[in-house]
């Protein structure tokens, strides 16, 4: 309710701003995962605090709605190899670092070890200790490649999916012994069950884990484009509109 509120109290004026109608955003592509927490479609209809963010960037619902929603390896795969292509949502890697150029920041986040508290030997506290378990991720997210540099292998420690969704419900059905994710979308499905996550779940996090996401544009993309987008950002950067979606 409280974000509700606050999105209907947003308004916002420009002398110049990024819009459909300039020549270099014509040919924008935008891709993206959908997340529940994040960006998704509701009835046909955008929303999530990245798509407000991305609303406040670009000042032009028409752009907004172009957005595409992919699985992740898949909008992964679009926006590191296609130019001219935004992507929402991404974390910011070292690996990552050759294929975009980091617009703006959407959010904080952090990564944790689930468990069934009715399986108490699945309960862990150490990353090495995480290994001896079968731990689902989603195909090309952040997690997933975290536990790659962590030493985990897809044939001995993995179960790798294709949405958070099918990781919930393996993990649910005592398919796998941990799901290693965004704690935040844990709660959130739970409450959507009108359940208790700390009732149901443990949650292992470990400090390392934290990292942050951003929109990003592919890094082969039109200099014109990047330049409106950087343009874009400076403009909203200090806006507390801005700072309240990336902090609640």
């Amino acid at each position: 309710m409280k974000f509700a509120l606050f999105l209907a109290t947003i308004v916002i004026s420009f002398s110049a701003t990024a819009n459909a109608n300039d020549p270099p955003l014509a040919s924008l592509d935008i891709v993206a995962a959908e997340h529940e927490l994040l960006q998704y479609r509701d009835n046909g209809v955008l929303k999530g605090p990245t798509i407000e963010i991305l609303k406040l960037l670009l000042q032009n619902q028409q752009l907004v709605d172009k957005t595409r929603f992919l699985p992740w390896a898949r909008a992964l795969l679009v926006a590191k190899t296609q130019p001219n292509t935004l992507v929402l949502s991404i974390v910011r890697t070292k690996e990552r670092e050759p294929f975009f150029h980091w617009i703006t920041k959407v959010s904080n986040l952090e990564r944790a070890f689930i468990s069934l508290k009715s399986n108490k030997t699945a309960t862990i506290t150490t990353f090495e200790q995480a290994k001896s378990k079968l731990t689902v991720v989603v195909r090309d997210s952040y997690s997933h490649r975290s536990l790659l540099k962590q030493g985990f292998s897809a044939q001995q420690h993995l179960y790798v999916v294709s949405n958070i969704e099918l990781a919930i419900d393996l993990l649910l059905n005592n398919k796998v012994e941990l799901l290693y994710t965004d704690p935040e979308v844990i709660e959130h499905y739970f409450e959507k069950q009108k359940l208790r996550a700390a009732e149901m779940v443990n949650f292992t996090v470990f400090p390392e884990t934290s990292r942050s996401s951003y929109i990003a544009l592919n890094k082969e993309s039109d200099v014109e484009i990047l330049e409106v987008l950087l343009l874009a950002h400076q403009r909203i950067k200090d806006l507390p509109s801005y700072h309240f979606l990336i902090n609640n």
